[in-house]
């Protein structure tokens, strides 16, 4: 990236990096290093995902040097598992396209392993100053009310242990309509965040069936509207408590939207026309579920 006065590198995701077998805990580390070795700027790490064959990030980390004046920096990546170096590569980082992907295959410390697909990683080199372009704002909007939550006013021990990752209730569902609602109000008044909220530039939801259902009824309709993404993080998640079976699911990529779906039919199930409105809402919105395909969260 010449004349960057910073570099980052955006970690997406390795392919193969369990070998084929899940239980291991693969993470990666980088760095930019000069011809003979030595260490330039930052060692950017990105942590542990359990269970991960193919696992995913999606954040950047800086390198803490600027190409254009080590043009002659080779970009190093290593693949771990736990304490065990899986594979590495180098690569020029002066040659490496920026805010592209780019994959590279890793060269694996035991040659001839046998692995169900190439041990790759994908990743992107950033500049810092197009990725800082100014103040962002970011609107948090809580999930509405879950059945976990209901259950817990009422110390309802048996509902609140019964299942994983519990969905709104029927108060949570009107919840949520009201913040969709208040929303739609406040456009039509020419409200200036509640225009924002109603066309962020990316919209981020925790993997939880709960908080998928508050943003398709509260805020679904104008991202159908648009076209925009609803993309599922799996750090936006709630921490998991001490006992908090809601905070637990075993669903990973689509069978999360399939489920999500499933969860939003029932939650309407006493009003026939918008349970129908609901689903063809549903069909109507994209959503991205790449840093749910692997373990996301705590699966009980």
């Amino acid at each position: 990236v010449p004349g960057a006065t910073s570099s980052a590198m955006s970690l997406l995701n390795c392919g193969g990096a369990g070998q084929g077998e899940r239980g291991g805990r693969p993470y990666v580390r980088a760095w930019a290093q000069s011809s003979d070795g030595t260490m330039l700027g930052n060692k950017a790490e990105w942590p542990a995902r359990s269970n991960a064959v193919s696992p995913t990030w999606f954040t950047a980390r800086p390198l803490g040097i600027s190409i254009s004046k080590v043009p002659n920096a080779v970009l190093r990546v290593e693949l771990w598992n736990e304490r065990a170096l899986i594979g590495s590569l180098s690569t020029p980082l002066g040659d490496l396209p920026g805010h592209t992907d780019v994959t590279r295959e890793f060269e694996l410390e035991t040659p001839g392993a046998k692995t169900d697909s190439p041990c790759s990683v994908t990743f992107q080199v950033l500049d810092t100053r197009a990725v800082h372009t100014g103040r962002r704002v970011v609107y948090f909007v809580r999930h509405g009310e879950s059945l976990w939550n209901a259950a817990q006013s009422k110390a309802n021990l048996h509902e609140m242990a019964r299942t994983l990752d519990h969905p709104l209730s029927m108060k949570g569902r009107t919840q949520a309509e009201a913040l969709r609602e208040k929303v739609e109000e406040g456009v039509l008044r020419g409200d200036p965040y509640a225009v924002e909220m109603s066309h962020p530039g990316v919209f981020y939801v925790s993997p939880l069936c709960r908080a998928i259902q508050t943003a398709i009824i509260g805020l679904g309709p104008s991202q159908a509207e648009t076209g925009g993404e609803i993309v599922l993080m799996a750090a936006a998640r709630e921490k998991q408590n001490l006992g908090g079976l809601d905070s637990m699911s075993t669903k990973r990529g689509q069978e999360i939207l399939h489920n999500t779906l499933d969860e939003l039919t029932k939650v309407y199930s006493t009003i026939p026309e918008g349970q129908q409105e609901v689903v063809d809402l549903f069909k109507k919105l994209r959503f991205d579920v790449h840093e749910a395909q692997e373990q996301w969260g705590c699966e009980g």
